[in-house]
């Protein structure tokens, strides 16, 4: 049976490039392709309401991003549908927990309070909406969903651990979503002995890779706004996301060793696909799954069984 979808995100994933938004848009498309109609409303690029008057489901990703964003969804709308309308809520980072970057307590925290915020001035910044942990003006948006998406066992048990288990309701840890025809080995000669890619930024392990590489020999793919008297190791910068297998290709090692629980951590899966050694530690959601992340085999239909999971959820009300 087709659905009619009504998805909610502060970011417009057909709009926006960002990791999160590009898992779902990847969604999006497979639903569609699996004939089910989604209408998107977001508040960034642009504050645009796009909804089907009588939906059979909604869809709420990462409703709380951009913190510091002035254009944000309605509340009053955002409340309407946690209260009123059936719903699954996907995360893709920790945006609906925590309105500080990258997760400075790694989880770590009573969902009461803020340490961090304590060495920050609040009233300056914008972005913060209490001075305790956020998580605890959030907790609904988990409590009501019929069902909480997440992208790896590491990610639901960190926000477990935030908003405690009796909140967390009824969740599915989502496979990763990559496509396999596009990152897979391609048997080329390994001329990057060390290869990191992504955001060269505190959280995603630059210093846990000073450490790790103290001679710099690793090389850097991703934007860069280090000074050059802090940096380290050969940087290439930004590449189109087209070449990433070639360069994944060319590594022996990928390096990813963050400071905070990575969600998931979509390059780690790309580049066990095309053949790399991988250097991690245990803050990577991509390696807390219980199967080969470089076998394609286990990888496929990912997005099918996630529409599936939808299926369930929205004839699970009709027969009730």
């Amino acid at each position: 049976m087709s659905l009619k979808v009504n998805f909610l995100a502060q970011i417009n994933p057909l709009k926006a490039s960002g990791g999160g938004e590009m898992v779902n848009r990847e969604l999006i498309l497979a639903g569609e392709s699996m004939g089910h109609e989604v209408r998107v409303s977001a508040a960034w690029p642009e504050q645009e309401h796009n909804f089907f008057p009588e939906a059979d489901i909604y869809l709420l990703s990462d409703i709380y991003n951009q913190p510091s964003a002035r254009h944000r969804l309605p509340s009053d709308l955002v409340e309407r549908v946690i209260k009123e309308e059936p719903y699954i809520h996907l995360d893709n980072a920790y945006v609906d927990i925590c309105d500080l970057p990258y997760l400075l307590c790694n989880g770590d925290t009573d969902g009461e309070r803020c340490p961090y915020k304590r060495s920050l001035d609040v009233q300056k910044h914008r972005m913060f909406r209490r001075r305790g942990c956020f998580s605890s003006l959030s907790r609904s948006i988990y409590t009501n969903s019929l069902l909480n998406v997440f992208l790896s066992p590491l990610h639901r048990q960190t926000v477990q651990r935030v908003i405690g288990v009796e909140t967390l309701g009824d969740y599915f840890e989502m496979r990763p979503t990559v496509d396999t025809s596009v990152f897979f080995d391609e048997g080329r000669t390994r001329d990057i002995e060390n290869l990191f890619v992504g955001p060269l930024n505190e959280a995603k392990g630059l210093e846990n890779m000073r450490r790790c590489y103290p001679d710099g020999n690793i090389v850097f793919v991703g934007p860069d706004s280090l000074r050059e008297d802090d940096a380290f190791g050969y940087r290439v910068g930004r590449v189109d996301y087209r070449d990433m297998p070639v360069y994944m290709n060319r590594a022996i090692n990928f390096v990813f060793l963050p400071r905070w629980p990575e969600p998931m951590g979509r390059v780690v899966i790309e580049a066990a696909l095309c053949g790399c050694n991988l250097v991690t530690n245990a803050n990577v959601g991509a390696t807390s799954f219980d199967f080969d992340i470089s076998d394609p085999g286990n990888l496929e239909g990912a997005a099918a069984e996630f529409w599936r999971k939808i299926e369930e959820c929205a004839h699970g009300r009709d027969d009730s």
